[in-house]
């Protein structure tokens, strides 16, 4: 707790930042989802190139053969990819929506496939009705997310934004709320290490109502 209060100007920085990063994300993904793809796939490519360096870098210092092989075929996949990335910044939007449409198509089959062992086992009905509304909505959500693909990225875009915004905001109430929290507890230290003040206080308090 001490450390939060020392680092709150850190940590309220830290979430006005978030906030700013938030609706940058928001207003681009509503207006220009390109500028959120060439972001995301510099960032990506940057971080890739760092790992790629570091492992080449790493082999550079083994002692086996088979750590020295390894670090050189992660790193020159990883620099490869990042300069695909920087090459085709338009790739990695294709890449989250279509994984994303993946994914709810796979949850949803999973989810009917439990449905029908549900059934074969006689489980409960509300079981039962329960995963085959996960799989109808995820089922569904899948085959939209594939088939409007930018239409699907801008509300993608625009959720992480909202998302980002969140947080920033509750960094920054958290920090707000326990220094306020932190100040009632000291007064009230104060008061109880010096009850004659508090006295003093209250009787000065009651002098002007007994004086009317």
């Amino acid at each position: 707790m001490n450390n939060l209060q020392k680092n709150k100007w850190l940590v309220i920085v830290y979430g006005v930042l978030l906030i700013a990063i938030g609706t940058l994300t928001l207003i681009f993904a509503i207006t220009d989802t390109s500028v959120v793809d060439k972001v995301i796939s510099i960032a990506l490519a940057v971080a890739l190139f760092i790992v790629g360096l570091l492992n080449i870098c790493s082999s550079l210092i083994a002692h086996t053969q088979e750590f020295y092989t390894a670090s050189i075929l992660l790193g020159s996949l990883a620099i490869a990819i990042g300069v695909v990335l920087l090459i085709d910044t338009y790739l990695i939007g294709s890449i989250i929506v279509y994984l994303l449409g993946v994914f709810l198509l796979a949850m949803g089959t999973v989810s009917l496939f439990k449905a029908v062992i549900f059934i074969i086992t006689k489980q409960k009905v509300m079981w039962i009705v329960a995963q085959l509304i996960i799989a109808a909505l995820a089922i569904t959500l899948g085959v939209i997310v594939l088939c409007f693909k930018d239409e699907s990225k801008m509300f993608l875009y625009a959720f992480i934004g909202a998302v980002i915004i969140l947080s920033g905001i509750t960094e920054i109430v958290f920090v707000l709320r326990n220094f306020i929290s932190n100040k009632k507890d000291n007064k009230e230290e104060k008061v109880e290490e010096n009850p004659e003040s508090k006295e003093e206080a209250e009787e000065a308090e009651e002098e002007p109502k007994e004086q009317a």
